[in-house]
């Protein structure tokens, strides 16, 4: 992302969103903890104020959408900790779920939050917390320095940790 100097033909600075490594502190600015969900067509009726329990984890077959390594290692690790299955990487749109949504088979896919479609509401498909909290580490690094490119940031922050985002259009 290349953040430009207010008023000047050349780039103010560059800066890369990404998923931290989530051992330690994080290097680059954390922008926010995504929480994960669970994605399942076990129960349909699910809007994500409930938490799926361990068991239904257990007893599904368990996906993980295609991911950065790091992130993949987490979930893994996640399953490992608390004795579930090890996941399956599938090549699936999490926004449209093409697949899965049409599947009779009850599955579980988890899944951080962000990349989840909030158009689950319209597919045959329902999603739960996790019964222990499992977040990946949201940020942004600063590779080419600039004034512009730290406001970014800052500005960045500022805005995805509002629990009350003002939705404004400035064309």
């Amino acid at each position: 992302l290349d953040v430009p100097a207010h008023g000047k033909a050349s780039p103010g600075g560059r800066v890369v969103l990404d998923y931290a490594e989530n051992g330690g502190d994080p290097e680059g600015t954390l922008l926010f903890l995504d929480e994960w969900l669970c994605v399942t067509s076990a129960e349909r009726s699910l809007d994500g104020r409930r938490t799926v329990p361990f068991e239904t984890l257990r007893t599904l077959p368990l996906f993980l959408p295609s991911l950065a390594p790091a992130q993949l290692r987490l979930a893994r690790a996640y399953c490992a900790t608390h004795d579930l299955p090890d996941p399956m990487v599938i090549e699936e749109d999490v926004g449209t779920f093409p697949r899965l949504s049409r599947d009779a088979a009850p599955f579980c896919l988890l899944a951080p939050q962000s990349l989840v479609a909030g158009g689950l509401a319209r597919l045959n498909i329902g999603y739960a917390r996790l019964p222990v909290d499992l977040a990946s580490k949201v940020v942004a690094r600063i590779t080419a320095d600039h004034p512009a490119a730290r406001s970014y940031v800052s500005l960045l922050r500022d805005i995805v940790q509002d629990p009350e985002p003002t939705v404004h259009y400035e064309p």
